[in-house]
């Protein structure tokens, strides 16, 4: 069977995947930890975690918190910047061949276009994954993908820096995905990516403050489980066929995919899942 997707079909150089299988950003490392353990090079493609300009240390312990539908986690964006990504990891990636799509995160529009500028032809790296899930500094706080309007600067800019495909993974907590999906795909995007975690909170009752403690900081964290995977299938509809998109769904999101009809409908559009 003929697997081959391909994930940016507007981009002048495409991105074929030998399947549409992918790892998502954050769940997989930068995948070389994996190699002993995994076969890494069957996959379609590895999306590596969320990479920042200078080295983050992330969060406090604890970070997660298991849940009855699946992990609420605030891990902070640990990583070890973008110079040690270049220079360490981007070498190996060189020698494989599944296509590494490195996902980066920015608290400024500038911060993005470095990160872009950055990876430009660099051996090893296939293509761009823009998390606007982050908070942007100059605007209080607020994360990217609240507005469609700073999505689409943010994409536009990226998209002026880089030659690379671009995805660009949408936050869930704007209540309706379409306008900010719509927004990426008209500022020049390849793909969107849905959707990143869902807000949400734990409550230790015994020390009467959010669980787990490294949620002090907002008092929240990322919610992943079935719950997030049934509004991932939400969005996808909400989307229509403005352009590829990336599922995020874990295992037991396949059951939902083949019960409600979208399995079938994500493969015939060349939609990846991850």
């Amino acid at each position: 069977m003929n697997l081959q997707t391909e994930l940016a079909p507007r981009h002048k150089s495409g991105l074929l995947l030998r399947n549409p299988v992918m790892t998502a950003a954050g769940t997989f490392g930068y995948g070389i930890e994996y190699t002993k353990i995994a076969e890494v090079q069957r996959l379609g493609a590895v999306i590596c975690k969320g990479t920042t300009v200078q080295p983050r240390t992330g969060n406090a312990h604890p970070r997660t918190l298991e849940t009855a539908s699946g992990m609420l986690n605030a891990i902070g964006l640990q990583n070890p910047g973008i110079h040690i990504v270049i220079n360490k990891y981007a070498p190996v990636w060189a020698t494989w061949q599944t296509p590494i799509i490195v996902n980066i995160a920015g608290e400024t529009v500038e911060e993005f276009v470095k990160l872009a500028e950055l990876l430009e032809e660099v051996p090893g790296i296939a293509g761009l994954e823009v998390n606007v899930s982050c908070p942007n500094v100059r605007a209080g706080g607020a994360v990217f993908g609240d507005s469609p309007q700073t999505v689409a600067d943010v994409t536009a800019a990226v998209r002026h820096a880089t030659t690379l495909p671009l995805i660009v993974k949408l936050s869930p907590n704007t209540g309706d995905v379409r306008p900010t999906a719509l927004a990426a795909a008209s500022a020049g995007a390849d793909a969107v990516s849905l959707i990143n975690t869902i807000v949400g909170m734990g409550i230790d009752i015994h020390a009467r403050r959010p669980s787990p403690s490294s949620c002090r900081r907002r008092d929240t964290g990322g919610d992943r489980g079935v719950f997030a995977e049934r509004r991932d299938n939400g969005c996808e509809r909400a989307c229509g066929s403005c352009l590829v998109i990336v599922w995020c769904c874990g295992n037991s999101a396949l059951t939902i995919l083949k019960r409600t009809g979208i399995l079938l409908h994500i493969m015939e559009r060349y939609c990846s899942i991850i």
